[in-house]
């Protein structure tokens, strides 16, 4: 069975993009800006997971070019960037850093990076609800 693929928009601190190589597939945009459009439609359509921070935006058209997307993550304290509804709407998961708190002890490795991942595999591979997740 492969294994799930995760796109990145971009180079983030830290481990996190070691441990998601462990259970994943991943792609990284390797330029140190903001994912051109193209970039990251392009992205979208090959992942099963984003993983995005705050500058990128995640509108219906970003969602809408992977309709087997399973989750976006954004690498931020807010979500002001995602059309939270939208992907809502679609049944599709958005976690940011904090709401991903039922992952503290994890914090210890990474602050800023070890609940986002953690919350990306558990959810992809279907070992937690969204639901539990508490809100921001």
């Amino acid at each position: 069975m492969p294994k799930p693929k995760v796109f990145i928009t971009r180079k983030i601190p830290g481990p996190a993009i070691s441990l998601l190589q462990k259970h994943f597939q991943v792609r990284v945009y390797p330029k140190d800006q903001v994912i051109p459009r193209k970039e990251l439609l392009k992205g979208v359509k090959w992942c099963d997971a984003l993983l995005c921070l705050l500058t990128d935006k995640i509108d219906k058209d970003v969602i809408d070019a992977n309709p087997h997307l399973k989750v976006i993550s954004n690498y931020a304290v807010g979500y002001d960037n995602i059309d939270v509804p939208y992907a809502t709407k679609k049944g599709i998961p958005v976690c940011n850093t904090p709401s991903d708190v039922i992952w503290l002890y994890f914090l210890a490795i990474n602050p800023s990076t070890a609940s986002v991942i953690m919350a990306i595999i558990n959810i992809i591979s279907g070992k937690l609800d969204r639901n539990t997740l508490p809100s921001t």
